[in-house]
């Protein structure tokens, strides 16, 4: 059966990919050219067509350079556009391989090769077994998609988030993929959102964080993924301590997680009787006063635990005495508790009495009766 006019112009066509025969153009990229079609690379790509028809310095002399791709994604994107397929390098993870071609094809506008690159993705993700070599291309994937793709373009963000819940049990004994989980706080949202969606139970929640924002809401919900797996978390290097374990314990509150608030303040109570001395002191203690409930004794308690053991080298410094002064319900608990283990002291002093007192009458009687008994009169 002879072929369909449309495909033997494709098979033609192929045979012109890197082909100096009516070659109009050059793209560069880490030392290596390849000789394209203007025509060919017109079809495909508007962002292309401006760059060479346009008032720029690459329509004058026909050479584009693509600095920031490595040079077989850009030969995988130039294959694509003479024969519509590429094909993954050897020893080249391919998850992470189709992510970046789909990087290209979004940065070049080629949204056919986006959509190729898609369907390459999602079929790598559907055939693969939750192994610890899956886990890891899988972490490195994750790491690709969510620091080069928009937070609007849901295309691989979906796939991963989605494939990742399937094997999270698999995943999350993979300390690659734990480690990607922390470093990527967008993917860690998405994927908690997915988690307490609770959508195989046909429950359904709104998820609000209206009182945290940015780079601090990102690793409080990292710790929180971390937690439900592990019962543990870890604060960031770069954070302070004290400061980070009061705001997990108050996310904890929000949203009803007691174990995690258990462990948040036990993290606070060490933190903050270690770090007393630090200037961040009195910040920690604030923060804590400040955004926990008047009737949650917490972490009200703990400070004030720690502030009465220090108390006299507290009220020597100015940042400490400040926060006191706008704080008045942290300067009451201190004189309530103060007032309290006095009056104890009193009971116990009183009581310490009354008991040598008993034991004194005990020991006369006890004597007495002794010299009695051995016919010794007094």
């Amino acid at each position: 059966m002879e072929p369909k006019p449309i495909d033997a112009f494709g098979a033609s066509l192929q045979g012109y990919y890197n082909n100096k025969c009516l070659s109009d153009v050059v793209i560069r990229c880490n030392g290596q050219e390849f000789a394209v079609h203007g025509l060919v690379l017109f079809c495909h790509s508007d962002y292309f067509k401006k760059q060479l028809t346009g008032p720029w310095k690459e329509s004058d002399d026909r050479i584009i350079d693509i600095k920031d791709f490595d040079s077989n994604i850009v030969e995988a994107m130039l294959r694509f556009i003479y024969s519509f397929d590429y094909n993954v390098p050897p020893d080249t993870p391919a998850l992470v391989f189709h992510a970046k071609v789909y990087q290209i094809g979004d940065k070049y506008r080629i949204e056919t090769l986006k959509q190729h690159s898609l369907d390459n993705f999602k079929s790598v993700i559907k055939e693969a077994e939750a192994t610890a070599e899956y886990a890891s291309d899988l972490a490195d994937a994750i790491t690709t998609v969510y620091t080069t793709t928009p937070s609007e373009d849901r295309g691989l963000r979906d796939i991963v988030m989605e494939s990742s819940c399937k094997v999270l049990d698999e995943l999350m004994s993979n300390e690659a993929f734990q480690e990607g989980l922390e470093m990527n706080g967008d993917f860690s949202a998405d994927l908690l959102r997915r988690i307490t969606s609770r959508r195989d139970r046909g429950d359904t929640y709104e998820w609000k964080c209206d009182r945290f924002e940015g780079d601090e809401y990102l690793a409080l919900v990292k710790a929180m993924a971390i937690f439900f797996y592990y019962f543990n978390y870890k604060h960031p290097a770069d954070s302070l301590p004290m400061k980070f374990h009061a705001k997990v314990c108050q996310i904890a509150d929000k949203y009803g997680i007691d174990a995690l608030k258990r462990l948040a303040a036990t993290k606070y109570h060490t933190s903050i009787d270690a770090g007393w001395e630090m200037d961040s002191f009195s910040e920690a203690i604030e923060l804590a006063y400040t955004t926990m409930p008047p009737g949650d004794r917490g972490l009200r308690d703990i400070d004030v635990k720690v502030t009465i053991k220090r108390i006299e080298t507290l009220m020597s410094k100015d940042a400490f005495c400040e926060m006191l002064s706008t704080n008045p319900d942290l300067a009451a608990d201190i004189i309530r508790t103060q007032r309290r283990d006095s009056e104890k002291s009193r009971e116990d002093a009183g009581g310490i009495r009354k008991e040598f007192a008993l034991l004194c009458s005990f020991l006369r009687t006890s004597c007495h009766t002794k010299t009695t008994s051995c016919g010794i009169r007094s």
